[in-house]
């Protein structure tokens, strides 16, 4: 039995798979073994390699030693028999896919993620599911990252069974099905449907224009893998691999790649600075408020697991909250055992007195700051003296709420982005009296849920919030000076954010960003006028967003399209490019995300660049936010922006350097 332990996959891995494989082949013929079954040491596959040693000089050479290994292992004389009872990902379904038989349990989940990263499986995982499932599904899967169930991954022969049993009672009831070859090395084998079909040169025609709509041309991984796909179609299974092993160096000649690798290696060690705090975590959290951001906080606190105290006065919304904690884990790979056990450790409370043995409570209720300083007030005369009171505001100043309790020390803000079970950031916010030592504890909290956490300073919105409403508020300005709301939105598109900006501010609600507008200026801060007005004048027409199915947008279900009253609101003057647009909505971010650093609200720049990448989506094939700076033609067009539209777009001055006269 081959054991593998479920890691990030660097050279040393490599090396002892490698090792490993090679064992295995020099014991092929030893008639004292019926099978070899290659199955999970924990209860998961490894998914991915670190992306610094994507970026190191011997990942070719290891790569393609990696696929040359999977290769021996799909041609070994024995019986290879993989059994995955939760599925596998990316690297782990590459290796499972080389096994001749393939057995999952029925909570079962598979996919090939790497695209979303802007990467690709270039090791015959490719090609193996090609042959599988046929090209219009590979193409589906391999371009999305789609993830797929154990009933789906059998229908299209990912797995041969679906079978609750250990990985030996597998090979006791399975090791005389396995086929001596793979499918498509048969004599007889033919593909699905014919690759130089009408129906297939349909898809090929359409798919990559339905990439680049979705990549917006500036992620090149899902283009190429659909060329390795087609071309695959046209080549035995050897000079297959070979191609796309040949297309993988062709990704990585991208700057677009190694700018998405660099994030990921500033990701990697954030993650590991919090993992390397995790000790004596609190057994037991307390979240205030069921809501959409409390019962998210309640739900991912649970999976991790901690016990969990949720309190709410609004029996609806405890209601809401456990029917979303089991939508969760049904569409988990949690076996019912599991399950049951997550859901036996949450208590709903209407009451303050269960809180008094919770070692950490986040508050999670609107952004009102009389209610939380009753809610800090209220748990205060219940909790023990060394607990940490966290709130989750995305605007108000944690300095200030600090003053409404006994504990600045051990009072800090914890930012989680919606829909909180899917979102992978967490923003941690430093009072100016919060101690080091709580921050490390949330840290760890945070790696503990595997979430990264990015720690920055105190300041009006911090440092997400803050950046990222630029990009909404220089919409509404452009909107407001006459530009066509179809344009705004294809030019957001255009700049590779995933959301265009007036459709995300009907998500985020309109009501909403009204009210952290006007709580904005009651402290004292400055709004863009125009973009107060624009919100005014949607609110008071009770076009509050997608919520009440009304705002920039008229939704109907899942559909939605542009108000057709907006052109008479806002009346069209000249228009702009959409790419001077698309320029705009980018630099307004970079400027902001600059005078960030400059005022130390963030201190690092990987903290900047990942908290953008993951917390909004700002695109990660520049780098990042402040990546960006570093594009050979980002400072002119900031420049340029500044002389045009004035403040809002004048650099700071360590920015200036960057800029250049034009």
């Amino acid at each position: 039995m081959l054991l593998l332990p479920y890691a990030k996959v660097d050279a040393d891995y490599l090396r002892a798979f490698s090792q490993a494989v090679q064992r295995l082949a020099d014991e092929d013929k030893d008639d004292s073994k019926d099978a070899i079954i290659i199955t999970p040491h924990t209860e998961e596959l490894p998914v991915s390699f670190t992306a610094n040693f994507c970026l190191s000089p011997n990942f070719f050479a290891m790569s393609e030693q990696f696929a040359k290994d999977l290769y021996t292992l799909e041609h070994l004389q024995l019986p290879v028999i993989a059994s995955c009872p939760t599925g596998a990902s990316g690297f782990g379904l590459e290796i499972m896919l080389s096994c001749r038989y393939r057995s999952t349990s029925t909570s079962g989940r598979f996919a090939f993620p790497e695209v979303q990263q802007g990467l690709m499986p270039a090791h015959g995982g490719m090609q193996r599911l090609l042959r599988l499932a046929g090209l219009e599904k590979a193409l589906t899967w391999l371009t999305t990252g789609k993830s797929i169930d154990a009933s789906e991954a059998r229908s299209a022969g990912i797995v041969q069974m679906i079978a609750d049993d250990s990985p030996e009672e597998v090979a006791i009831k399975f090791t005389d099905r396995v086929p001596a070859k793979q499918d498509w090395e048969e004599p007889d084998w033919n593909w699905q449907v014919d690759p130089n079909s009408m129906a297939i040169k349909k898809i090929l025609t359409i798919t990559p224009a339905m990439v680049r709509k979705k990549t917006a041309g500036i992620y090149p991984a899902a283009d190429i893998i659909c060329s390795c796909l087609y071309e695959g179609t046209k080549l035995d299974f050897v000079a297959a691999v070979a191609n796309d092993q040949r297309w993988l160096r062709k990704l990585y000649s991208h700057k677009e790649t190694t700018n998405i690798l660099k994030v990921m290696v500033a990701k990697e060690e954030i993650d590991q600075r919090a993992a390397d705090k995790i000790k004596n975590l609190p057994q037991r959290v307390g979240i205030v408020g069921a809501g959409m951001m409390g019962a998210g906080i309640a739900v991912v606190s649970l999976c991790a697991g901690f016990r969990v105290v949720l309190y709410d006065v609004d029996a609806e919304k405890i209601n809401a909250f456990h029917g979303r904690l089991k939508t969760h884990l049904a569409r988990s790979s949690y076996s019912q055992k599991q399950c049951d056990d997550i859901i036996a450790r949450v208590a709903t409370v209407n009451s303050w007195e269960a809180f008094s043995t919770c070692q950490l409570v986040i508050e999670a209720v609107y952004e009102d700051r009389q209610l939380k300083a009753k809610v800090f007030k209220e748990l205060e005369a219940v909790l023990p003296s060394d607990a940490i009171i966290a709130s989750n505001t995305s605007t108000l100043p944690i300095s200030s709420l600090a003053e409404y309790t006994q504990r600045p020390a051990q009072f800090v803000g914890l930012h989680f982005f919606s829909p909180v079970e899917r979102m992978p950031l967490i923003e941690i916010i430093r009072g100016t009296q919060t101690a080091s030592a709580t921050i490390d504890y949330c840290e760890a909290y945070t790696a503990s849920l595997t979430k990264t956490p990015i720690t920055v300073n105190d300041g009006r919105s911090f440092y997400t919030s803050r950046v990222f409403m630029t990009y909404l508020i220089e919409s509404m300005i452009l909107l407001h000076e006459g530009q066509d709301a179809q344009r705004i939105e294809r030019a957001g598109k255009l700049a590779g954010m995933p959301v265009a900006p007036l459709a995300l501010a009907d998500e985020i609600s309109l009501e909403l960003i009204q009210s952290i507008f006007k709580q904005t200026l009651a402290d004292g801060s400055q709004i863009s006028e125009q973009a107060q007005q624009v919100v005014e004048q949607m609110c008071e027409r009770g076009r509050l967003g997608r919520k009440v199915g009304k705002g920039f947008y008229d939704y109907q279900g899942k559909k939605k399209q542009l108000w057709s009253e907006l052109p008479a609101m806002f009346v069209a003057k000249s228009a702009l490019d959409v790419e001077h647009i698309a320029k705009r909505l980018i630099c307004i971010q970079v400027v902001e995300a600059a005078r960030c650093l400059e005022e130390k609200v963030v201190c690092d720049e990987r903290d900047a660049n990942v908290g953008s990448v993951l917390g909004w989506g700002f695109p990660a094939a520049s780098g990042g936010v402040l990546g960006s700076v570093h594009a050979a033609d980002i400072g002119a067009q900031i420049q340029a922006l500044a002389t045009a539209y004035g403040n809002r777009f004048q650099p700071p001055t360590w920015l200036q350097n960057f800029c250049v006269d034009v």
